[in-house]
């Protein structure tokens, strides 16, 4: 051994040791709530609350909802994943190399069942879109101390958080909540607390609510809190679902309006602290805008769980206005947690600013023109598009109508988050792993959604359409009890990964990705032998990579690194030094992902 690899060795031993006297307290090297963090180098893991992790039996009946409809489909019903059991698979995320996991809504939903596939199915409120109560977390999903002890974990874990949302668009009325808060009217005199299926010959379009004007729906949101368009029409799976159920949250200043009757009822009569948000007590009295309510009931999220992100579904049906009202208050609203927070949390160290991100759902395809687009985009942080740049790379995919990624041309400050399968909109699972390698290696900030890296299969119904079976229930690997092994070790190098073959590529990138935020925010420079050397530098931070796709037994490292650096083939976990300006590897692989072997770089907020 040379006298310098010995030099390095000394120093490394040095820097690994812990100083006499430490607490047991103190912050490891390899803390990961201190690893430098940048929004372009995200790798955002999709979460459906319902269909993830089953962690609490407890709460898999609430109000009355089954797990099968009359027809004995399962494809729109509650699951009984919850947040607890999204604490259980924490390592399991983690072991991914994701840095940040976006929840669907956990806002309380609709009580009942309502048309689902136009009537092909009864549907519950399971993903999240279909808001009762803004202020409350759905008792399916858990508790207000269940997503407290989530978000603590995940940050501990240095993983941001983001909580998705409609904004847009109310729940339907079902007949299960005109029941409990007395409003609405029903078809023929048809008793609402009675129980309700198709007969022969319907389905669950024949839903015997009647939308046609009548005062008892002014109990209800009403004319006061949606747009016009609605009364007049029986409920049918578009006029119950469709684009006229729309909230008026356009004007922000003026049109004050008061609470709906049937939430104040709810409220009184059925307060309940195990799953009322208290940051949202302030804003179940009085008046104001709609937006105002809608951007202070979102705000109040943030406030009391420090969420580092709000995702606003169907962003685009938002106006400008509201847009920048919901990002001023939840913006300030993380402020105030990150200033009142008193547990500890370093998380609450953190220095990003709040992330308002868009999406797009496929059930309302996109109808503005691009100039339109871009106002739209000016006023967010981040917006999830298709990764469909690459044609190769969705070989086999389902695309929904309105989610061609062509149509974001877009060259602003605004982030763009690739995904492979947009949630609810196109699948892009059982990818070659050439495909994988692809996506996760893009210089962008990429976002999978559960079960991409399994292979998910879709559930039930995917023979009439394919985009509403997307949200079939996560199949983990046979050996997920061995997770917090895989993820042990994701800061440094990690050498237990999933025997699952497809599973531990996305763990070996994903690792390898977070390890190095040069991979999605870095500059490229493209040698001559093909590999791609990507840099990042922001003050005394520096990180480097190199991406080669094999041929040849050494390649250059050009700007990179230097002579005598300590390196690391991260596919392979094989050592190499750098000398005399090339890289020897063994090119028994496709793929080599070339990183520095060193020690973690603590700092907080360097790269934001």
């Amino acid at each position: 051994m040379n006298m310098k690899r010995i030099m390095l060795l000394c120093a490394a031993l040095i820097l690994s040791a812990k100083p006499a006297g430490a607490v047991n307290n103190s912050i490891s090297i390899e803390d990961p709530r201190v690893w430098p963090f940048s929004w372009d180098n995200a790798y955002v893991y999709y979460v459906n609350i319902d269909r993830f992790s089953n962690g609490s039996r407890s709460n898999d009946s609430i109000f009355g909802r089954k797990r099968t409809d009359s027809f004995g489909l399962k494809t729109g019903t509650f699951h009984g994943g919850d947040i607890a059991g999204l604490s259980l698979k924490l390592d399991y995320i983690a072991s991914l190399g994701v840095n940040v996991i976006m929840i669907t809504p956990p806002v309380e939903q609709v009580h009942g069942i309502f048309p689902g596939g136009m009537g092909l199915y009864g549907a519950y409120a399971y993903d999240g879109s279909h808001a009762l109560d803004y202020t409350y977390i759905d008792p399916s999903f858990g508790t207000i101390n269940d997503m407290r002890r989530f978000i603590q974990q995940a940050h501990r874990r240095g993983i941001r958080v983001v909580m998705s949302l409609e904004l847009c668009y109310p729940g339907p009325p079902t007949l299960r909540d005109m029941c409990d808060f007395g409003f609405g009217k029903t078809v023929l005199g048809w008793e609402e607390c009675v129980p309700w299926q198709p007969g022969v010959g319907e389905n669950y379009s024949d839903l015997p609510v009647d939308l046609s004007e009548d005062r008892s729906w002014n109990r209800w949101w009403g004319s006061d809190w949606l747009f016009s368009g609605i009364y007049g029409d029986k409920c049918t799976a578009v006029s119950c679902l469709g684009e006229d159920m729309r909230f008026r949250n356009t004007d922000v200043i003026s049109n004050k309006v008061d609470l709906p009757g049937f939430l104040i009822y709810k409220w009184d009569k059925y307060a309940n602290t195990e799953y009322a948000v208290p940051a949202a007590a302030k804003f179940r009295h009085g008046s104001g805008t709609v937006a105002f309510f809608e951007s202070m009931w979102a705000a109040s999220w943030v406030r009391e769980f420090g969420f580092d992100g709000i995702a606003i579904d169907n962003a685009f049906s938002l106006s400008e206005d509201m847009l920048m009202m919901l990002k001023r208050n939840c913006a300030q609203a993380l402020e105030d947690w990150r200033a009142l927070e008193k547990s500890g949390e370093l998380a609450a160290k953190w220095q990003e600013p709040f992330m308002l991100i868009g999406m797009q759902n496929k059930k309302f395809p996109v109808k503005l023109k691009k100039d339109e687009i871009k106002e739209k985009l000016d006023h967010l942080d981040a917006f999830v598009v298709p990764s469909d740049r690459d044609p190769s790379m969705i070989s086999g995919c389902v695309l929904a109508q309105g989610q061609d990624s062509r149509m974001y041309p877009y060259t602003g400050k605004t982030i763009l988050i690739r995904s492979l399968s947009v949630p609810g909109a196109h699948l892009c699972r059982g990818l070659y792993v050439s495909q994988i390698r692809k996506f996760l290696l893009m210089k962008e900030p990429v976002m999978a959604v559960y079960g991409d890296e399994t292979q998910r299969k879709s559930e039930q119904l995917r023979e009439f359409a394919p985009e509403l079976a997307a949200d079939s229930d996560m199949n983990f690997p046979r050996d997920v009890d061995r997770a917090k092994q895989w993820a042990a070790d994701r800061f440094s190098f990690s050498y237990t990964l999933s025997s699952n073959r497809v599973l531990s590529v996305w763990q070996k990138i994903g690792q390898f990705r977070l390890r190095n935020p040069a991979v999605g925010g870095g500059n490229s420079e493209v040698h001559q032998d093909g590999g791609e050397c990507r840099i990042l530098q922001k003050g005394d931070y520096r990180n480097a990579v190199i991406i080669y796709f094999g041929g040849k037994s050494e390649i250059e490292a050009g700007s990179c690194f230097k002579d005598g650096d300590s390196l690391r083939d991260a596919m392979s976990g094989r050592g190499i030094t750098v000398l005399k300006g090339r890289i020897p590897i063994d090119d028994n692989g496709t793929l080599h992902l070339i990183e520095k072997y060193r020690r973690p770089y603590i700092i907080q907020g360097l790269l934001n």
